[in-house]
């Protein structure tokens, strides 16, 4: 199904289904997403997806930020996702589709939570270029409530790409990261809010190649103007061995719930390198979200 149908079916069910969606809980959700990446001149990613999220008891909103009343009620959930992309370099094409699964877990008034996460990306060339890729991710995370609105986190990720292509050589690439991530949500007068993230990680990598690690620090914010409308923005620093990685990123997004149980949003993103030769990178794109 092309996003455009997908969207348009995700509005008409949100503002005219017959299914009675509660103003101030929620127990589901679905989103569409379009996503646009440019890398240098050439090469291009296109990728939709569709995502469903079910939480294990209903979320109430009452009193919250719509966007933060997850964190603030504490439930876990089942998170899937699917959704097919293409990539364009130069004169080639490839054809890719991506899946994956997100278990979280957590408990009102219990300090601890926890999730682990699973994806895959497969990626084929289109004719002369015979085979594609294939990368893998893992990921868990535990943390803590320190205060019912600070949060603090420990994270570790996995990925693994193997290339499979007709004439050139195979090979895997591999890497891993450890990271501590702070998460807090200031509620403000007048409905008013303030979310506050930062990160710090260590990013291995290992190819055929070579080796190393890359340090990146990531800062983030939200500021909500009403329970409804967010904007938010932030940037992040890496440096190390994996020299085409190494470059500022800085980003921005808007979010508007429409209705309480819809909502879309809109994201940039610009990664400028640090060193000569290699590209930057921009991406750019939108969510449309429902609640039931």
């Amino acid at each position: 199904m092309k996003v455009i149908a997908q969207i348009t079916l995700l509005i008409v069910l949100s503002l005219s289904s017959p299914i009675v969606y509660a103003e101030e809980e929620y127990q589901m959700q679905i989103a569409v997403s379009q996503s646009h990446v440019e890398v240098g001149n050439d090469f291009e990613i296109d990728e939709r997806l569709v995502t469903a999220s079910h939480y294990f008891s209903p979320v109430t909103t009452s009193g919250h930020p719509l966007a933060e009343a997850a964190f603030f009620v504490r439930i876990g959930q089942i998170r899937l996702l699917a959704g097919p992309g293409e990539i364009k370099d130069g004169p080639l094409e490839a054809d890719r589709f991506s899946y994956g699964a997100l278990a979280r877990f957590a408990k009102p008034l219990q300090p601890l939570t926890a999730h682990i996460s699973f994806s895959t990306t497969d990626t084929e060339f289109n004719f002369p270029i015979i085979g594609g890729f294939s990368n893998e991710r893992y990921g868990f995370m535990v943390g803590y409530f320190l205060l019912d609105d600070f949060l603090i986190s420990l994270e570790h990720n996995r990925s693994e790409t193997k290339r499979s292509l007709v004439d050139f050589e195979s090979g895997t690439f591999k890497d891993q990261s450890y990271a501590t991530h702070i998460k807090w949500v200031e509620k403000l007068e007048n409905k008013r809010a303030l979310n506050l993230e930062a990160s710090l990680a260590l990013n291995y990598f290992d190819d055929p190649s070579e080796e190393g690690k890359n340090r990146i620090v990531r800062l983030s914010g939200d500021f909500y103007l009403n329970r409804s409308l967010s904007i938010g923005g932030g940037a992040m620093l890496n440096r190390g061995n994996e020299a085409f990685k190494e470059g500022e990123t800085y980003f921005a997004n808007i979010l508007a719930f429409l209705k309480p149980y819809f909502s879309i949003s809109l994201f940039y993103e610009g990664f400028f390198s640090r060193n000569t030769g290699e590209d930057d990178r921009i991406s750019y794109g939108t969510t449309f979200s429902t609640r039931f």
